[in-house]
């Protein structure tokens, strides 16, 4: 089978990509053909792909008036070149014209829904749409009606031969100048202005455990806006501790092994989302941190709950506060029994190896595939979708400046 990829933004690290990247490369020893299209990527990414064995093609689609699927004839031949089966849209800024391209090719059409459950889009009814969690499902389900065979809840896209359990390389200690002494916490996260609320939270913590825990070392990676800022309020809070404690922003890490080295360095994970599934899969205790000064340790009783919002931190909204503090759970992980600590790291790590591994994910898409190519694409059915798509663009404007006014508030109270 061929299959055609197609991102409408750059291709560099970030939670989606790496996601979808796991499958493709159990789906290209299965024996298929991948290409991706994307408008450009990073001289990191390309020399993934080149490792993945995946082919990769410049697409940069025009603006104008047809932003929505501009583009879709020239993607439309790129599918006939290539005698692509499937034209796959991995997020939402590529679906109209990966949906156009595969109806003018007549190809199949699969789409990707990878964020979370607050979405100002209006996503097709008539094409399969794989979504990463339950939350998801429901919501899709209730805001636009979707048909249920057409969701297909696919939870496992982790690369277990990358994260999993391993010496850490001594170039990769002395490399970021890591501490060798003390429990260590890390945590990947983007350092941008809609992480706000978790840093702030993060912050305040730290600031506590340095002030009052010996040897304890919090190790931040990633990149963005605050992250000059955050380096120095960290030195300032270094200066201030007490004791040999430590709180370091390391950079940005743009390889998956650097990644896998970062979170097998650490003794505890901290952060939502992909990074925390991936310290998990390298069996560690992990942290899930929500907004407003909320987390929980990740454990068999609350996995559910934890996996239904995407592992993102969002059930903890319902959560009653005096058990889901953040400090109070980071205190309790570090307050634990070595062995109570290796119970959770098992937990993780099966956890992951039982639901999130990219191998089966692999299988669940090419599921996906073949039920798409038994499916022809109506051209009624995407002018409907197309005339709604339209309009939830046009009302997703005033979404969009409330969000902004959020954040800028948010930026301001940081």
């Amino acid at each position: 089978m061929n299959i055609l990829y197609v991102f409408g933004f750059p291709m560099r690290i970030a939670g989606g990509l790496v996601s979808a990247l796991a499958v493709m490369k159990y789906l290209r020893r299965a024996g298929h053909r991948i290409t991706i299209a994307a408008p450009s990527a990073t001289e990191s990414m390309l020399g993934l792909l080149s490792r993945l064995d995946v082919d990769y093609r410049a697409f940069a689609a025009p603006a104008g008036r047809g932003y929505l699927w501009s583009g879709a004839r020239r993607l439309a031949e790129a599918a006939r070149d290539i005698s692509a089966d499937i034209l796959h849209a991995l997020e939402y800024r590529s679906l109209a014209r990966t949906y156009r391209a595969a109806l003018l090719a007549r190809k199949g059409c699969v789409y990707t829904d990878p964020g979370g459950c607050f979405v100002h889009h209006n996503p097709p009814r008539a094409i399969d749409t794989i979504l990463f969690s339950r939350e998801q499902m429901d919501v899709f389900h209730r805001r636009f009606a979707l048909r249920e065979e057409n969701t297909h809840l696919i939870m496992a896209r982790i690369d277990m031969e990358v994260y999993r359990p391993a010496p850490v390389p001594p170039l990769f200690v002395e490399r970021f100048n890591l501490p060798g002494n003390g429990k260590k916490m890390v945590m990947a996260m983007r350092l941008d202005r809609y992480k706000a609320p978790f840093l702030k939270s993060f912050m305040a913590m730290a600031r506590a455990l340095l002030m009052e825990c010996p040897d304890v070392h919090i190790l931040v990676a990633g990149d963005g806006v605050y992250y000059d800022e955050l380096v120095e309020r960290a030195a300032h809070l270094n200066r201030e501790a007490k004791s040999n404690s430590s709180l370091r922003f390391i950079g940005p890490l743009l390889d998956t092994n650097d990644v896998a080295a970062f979170m097998n360095y650490g003794d505890i994970v901290l952060g939502s989302g992909r990074a925390m599934l991936e310290g998990m899969a390298c069996g560690k205790p992990a942290v899930v941190l929500g907004e407003c000064n909320t987390a929980q340790v990740v454990a068999c009783e609350n996995i559910e709950s934890i996996a239904y919002a995407n592992f993102s931190g969002r059930h903890l909204r319902d959560c009653p506060k005096d058990k889901a503090d953040l400090r109070t759970n980071v205190s309790r992980l570090l307050d634990m029994s070595n062995s109570e600590l290796r119970h959770l790291a098992e937990f993780s790590q099966s956890f992951i190896a039982e639901h999130m591994d990219a191998r089966q994910g692999a299988r669940q898409f090419e599921r996906v595939y073949a039920r798409a190519l038994t499916r022809p694409l109506a051209r009624r059915d995407y002018c409907r979708w197309y005339a709604t798509a339209c309009l939830a663009k046009l009302c997703s404007v005033k979404n969009e400046l409330q969000q902004r006014i959020r954040a800028q508030q948010a930026a301001k109270n940081w």
